[in-house]
């Protein structure tokens, strides 16, 4: 068909579009000598015209069109076209929209409920994957009016919808990625808000080189500010190898390192938790942070100055035994420290000057000499005159508070373990080793079911425990602990201890 017989038929459909109801839509057939009843689609600069069908009750002719001779054109209306915007996405028709600015706001509308949906972040369409044609549609009532829910839905079913979003780096790596470029400021704010002393004008800085970069990334794959936070100062997990000393009990592990017993057990799981040894091994996981924020400061305490212990022998005690013959106190003293903290944790505090307040007055401990009967067992004897361990108990409730030291022996320096339980015992007239294993080793073996108030409870095996304490009754015993700690009566509940050994 040339440029002449378009020209024509242009006109023709001008015509019918200004004389028909709002309903008409426009299908042409040409044919040689008789009407033919078919579906037919044609475009005319730009203009689709689709959903056609022929009928013979209402046709317009043209005849006599340049020197080709007579040819009939028949024009066929049956509906009426609507004009409506299709909007293609990745090459598909997903919709249709009434017109441009409609699109435009479909667009901006589908953006704001997913940034809504995604901390206020900045969402990215690929514009690329986007198209929009003019149409006249035949059956509007047929037509899909996309709305920004039915958009949501098409591009997240697609997995191309991003964000642009805000990594905080870490020594140039970028470790963890926030909504906002506000909210990325607010991490570091906040971590260093964690640590600074503002009031007393104490502020840190990063170890690392800590910076701001933006990014594009899928939605989901960026956190809050507070899970940034934590992210960043609890790190990853490193496991290592820890072999169990002398004092060391499984719970007592858990305590120090602050984690559960159901977590060291998922850590361990052939560790025979209810006899160990020293040397054996446990698989512990340690906490790096990813950031390390650094204060340091001149801070100024007082202090106590821990009293002198002086021991006085006396033949009115039996050997083993020790009486206070005078309470020590300490003394108090003005120190100033360059304190250096890591996210919190003081890992250096020298002392710079200091001034004393008071002296300390030393304690007087008299120490028994006179002679006691014992039988065998390795040199440490069962007491068969000992009447129970109601002075065992009592002597050990005294002493609930003093804080454990590894080695310590006396009140006055601190107790491990086996310092605490031999001491006790010691002031009571009994002799017994001043080592776990020693202790387990020498008293007579009793099964924990059967344990009184007074005997020795321990952890492990016999002869090779790691941890020792003093039962009171009622599933509990007063024992030292860890560093860090006091000497505290505790639940077999919240660990058993294997078995007991008793002296008397």
């Amino acid at each position: 068909m040339n440029s002449k017989y378009i020209a024509i038929i242009k006109e023709r459909l001008s015509i019918i579009k200004s004389e028909l109801s709002k309903k008409a839509a426009i299908a042409l057939a040409i044919a040689g000598n008789k009407i033919q009843r078919h579906d037919f689609k044609f475009n005319i600069q730009g203009i689709k015209i689709q959903g056609i069908k022929l009928d013979k009750k209402k046709k317009i002719g043209i005849a006599g069109i340049g020197g080709l001779g007579v040819v009939s054109v028949i024009v066929a209306v049956v509906l009426v076209s609507s004009q409506l915007i299709g909007v293609t996405y990745n090459g598909k028709i997903i919709g249709y929209v009434n017109d441009e600015a409609e699109y435009a706001a479909l667009i901006d509308n589908a953006k704001e409920q997913l940034s809504k949906e995604n901390s206020n972040a900045e969402i990215v369409f690929d514009e690329a994957d986007f198209s929009t044609q003019t149409e006249f549609v035949a059956n509007t009532d047929a037509a899909k009016i996309i709305d920004e829910k039915d958009l949501i839905s098409t591009l997240s079913d697609s997995g191309k919808i991003k964000a642009s979003a805000y990594a905080i780096a870490v020594a140039d790596k970028n470790l963890v990625s926030v909504a906002t470029k506000k909210d990325a400021n607010k991490v570091i704010k906040e971590i260093k808000a964690r640590f600074d002393d503002t009031e007393n004008g104490i502020t840190g800085e990063f170890l690392e080189e800590i910076g701001i970069e933006n990014i594009e990334t899928k939605l989901g794959k960026f956190k809050s500010v507070d899970s940034a936070v934590e992210y960043l100062l609890t790190g990853g997990a490193k496991e290592e190898t820890y072999v169990l000393e002398e004092g060391d009990t499984p719970w007592a592990i858990c305590e120090r390192e602050g984690i559960t017993q159901d977590e060291l057990k998922a850590l361990n799981p052939d560790f025979n938790f209810e006899r160990f040894l020293i040397g054996d091994e446990l698989k512990l996981t340690k906490i790096v942070p990813y950031v390390h924020y650094q204060t340091v400061a001149e801070v100024t305490a007082n202090e106590e100055i821990p009293y002198n212990t002086i021991e006085e022998e006396t033949d009115t005690l039996y050997k083993g035994e020790k009486k206070t013959k005078t309470e020590g106190v300490n003394g108090l003293r003005e120190v100033t420290r360059q304190v250096t903290k890591v996210n919190g944790v003081v890992t250096e505090s020298p002392e710079l000057s200091s001034t004393p307040i008071s002296d300390p007055t030393d304690a007087v401990v008299l120490v028994g000499t006179k002679a006691k009967v014992s039988s065998g067992n390795g040199g440490y004897s069962f007491n068969s005159s000992f009447s129970g361990g109601n002075g065992i108990l009592s002597d050990a409730y005294a002493l609930l508070g003093v804080p454990y030291r590894s080695g310590g022996k006396s009140p006055s320096t601190g107790f491990d373990c086996s310092g605490f339980v031999s001491y006790v015992y010691g002031i009571n007239g009994i002799n017994i080793p001043v080592s776990a294993s020693g202790i387990s080793a020498a008293g007579q073996y009793i099964p924990l079911s059967e344990a009184r108030p007074g005997d020795v409870v321990c952890w492990g095996s016999p002869g090779s425990s790691g941890h020792v304490g003093i039962y009171v009754g009622g599933g509990q015993y007063i024992d030292a602990p860890v560093p860090g700690t006091v000497v505290s009566l505790r639940s077999s509940a919240y660990y058993a201890p294997s078995f007991a050994v008793r002296f008397f």
